[in-house]
């Protein structure tokens, strides 16, 4: 496999972002694309290595990883209900906390002062 230069890309591209992907395809009655593409994406990030350094995350973004899942069953029970516009507000918060997460494991990348 290719190594990893940039963790938080990958991150965001592997897990984040299609966790929002398949929330939406699940309020719009895509269960089954969207549970498929959830796991489908976290296991193409863990096989990559994305989680190989999960234990010096930032605690934010460890939240945003561990949301998926309560966020994935909560586009399953909207997956029953007539879809509506009010189904959007979780995807709206969850995507600022992907982008939050997405922005405090850029301090991973940064490099360290001598000082």
């Amino acid at each position: 496999m290719k190594k990893i230069n940039d963790l938080p890309s990958v991150v965001a591209n592997l897990a984040y972002t299609p966790t929002l992907l398949a929330y939406a395809w699940m309020v719009v009655h895509y269960v089954w694309a969207g549970l498929c593409l959830y796991l489908f994406a976290l296991v193409v990030a863990y096989l990559s290595g994305a989680f190989r350094a999960f234990g010096s995350w930032p605690r934010i973004s460890k939240v945003a990883l561990y949301a998926g899942v309560p966020f994935t069953i909560l586009g399953l029970y909207f997956s029953s209900q007539p879809t509506s516009y009010w189904m959007l507000l979780p995807l709206a918060l969850q995507s600022l906390l992907s982008i939050v997460a997405g922005l405090a494991l850029r301090s991973l990348n940064a490099p360290r002062s001598l000082a």
